[in-house]
């Protein structure tokens, strides 16, 4: 797995990575599922998508509406099906909820209510044991959790305690891609103004034509309800996309929180440990996470090397593979990987 925030180079490395090793990639997000929303979603190129074969990218109209648990359900069919033709998949994915569908199975298959307040005074008076395991303020499970309740007329704790998320369907090796914070935010920055400059209003303009305002695709993207609102003169040009790079920020800054702090709580083995001297580490400010300063060379001995007995999460300097991939990438990423073609004796941290 590749998991890391937004603007991390998630897909550049998945890419090479799965070049390398012969794999495919499965896909487990909510935006890049949909077709005709290639900008907004930061989906793969068509030259990328030559590169590797990609699953549940562009496969269903913006109309569809698609949850975490088909999405990861479908990623984990695939998973199997790859399996029997001794291939591991690259899953690439940010949303701590979809991995963890994929990973250890989903809570009964229901849909989010559109529009849903997160009530935490509702939720309180409906599920009290559920409540009180969550923070007041976290909007998303609090929606969530009432969307189960007012669906099934059953309590979500009972839910979790039949589904404790405790048992594996397979054992990953997740690589995290991090970044210091100002420059993940300056990546950040960078992205959304290359999305306005790719046509990000034209896709915008043309997905309204084609699906409508009210298309469930829209709402999975955080840019699109701003230039909505852009070509509906109620923003300005400067204020939509100042607001949807406050919005990806905070966005990252939460999915940074989970893939901290969910191996953690479930138990996951990390690395780099304090004890592994004999590799560069790095302690990333602002997010005090210890990584891995390594190249492309290490990394893949290291996957190459991985027994996959234990579920384990790899924290990286995402730094410095992408310094020494970009100058390649794409066009000449054969010769790159060629230069570590022999990337194949045992090593570990």
């Amino acid at each position: 797995m590749v998991t890391g925030p937004t603007s991390s180079s998630k897909t550049m490395i998945s890419i090479a990575l799965a070049r390398a090793l012969d794999s495919e990639i499965i896909s487990l997000d909510a935006s890049q599922v949909y077709t005709d929303l290639e900008i907004g979603t930061g989906a793969p190129t068509e030259t990328e998508l030559r590169l590797v074969k990609h699953h549940l990218v562009k496969v269903y109209p913006p109309t569809v509406r698609v949850n975490a648990g088909r999405i990861s359900e479908s990623a984990f069919s695939i998973t199997a099906s790859l399996n029997k033709r001794g291939v591991i998949p690259i899953v690439i994915g940010s949303t701590w909820l979809y991995l963890k569908f994929y990973l250890y199975g989903c809570i009964q298959n229901f849909e989010d209510i559109e529009n849903l307040s997160p009530d935490f005074e509702l939720l309180r008076s409906l599920d009290p044991e559920y409540a009180s395991l969550i923070n007041q303020h976290d909007h998303y499970r609090i929606k969530r959790a009432l969307s189960y309740i007012l669906q099934t007329k059953k309590k979500y704790s009972d839910a979790h305690k039949q589904h404790s998320f405790a048992d594996l369907r397979v054992c990953p090796l997740a690589v995290a891609l991090i970044w210091d914070r100002k420059k993940l935010h300056s990546r950040i920055e960078e992205r959304c103004n290359k999305m306005l400059q790719s046509g990000l209003i034209e896709e915008t303009k043309k997905s309204l034509s084609l699906y409508g305002s009210d298309a469930w695709g829209f709402k999975k993207s955080i840019g699109y309800k701003y230039f909505q609102q852009f070509l509906n003169r109620k923003l300005s040009l400067e204020e939509a996309l100042s607001r949807m790079i406050k919005d990806t920020k905070r966005y990252a800054k939460q999915q940074l929180s989970y893939i901290r702090l969910e191996p953690q709580k479930r138990g996951w083995k990390s690395l780099p440990t304090e004890e592994d001297l004999d590799v560069s580490l790095k302690r990333q400010s602002n997010y005090c996470i210890r990584c891995w300063c390594c190249n492309f060379s290490q990394l893949l001995r290291f996957i190459r090397n991985f027994d996959f007995k234990a579920p384990t999460i790899l924290y990286l300097d995402a730094e410095v593979l992408v310094k020494e991939l970009e100058s390649y990438y794409p066009d000449n990423l054969a010769s790159f990987l060629k230069k570590h073609e022999n990337s194949t004796k045992s090593a570990g941290l």
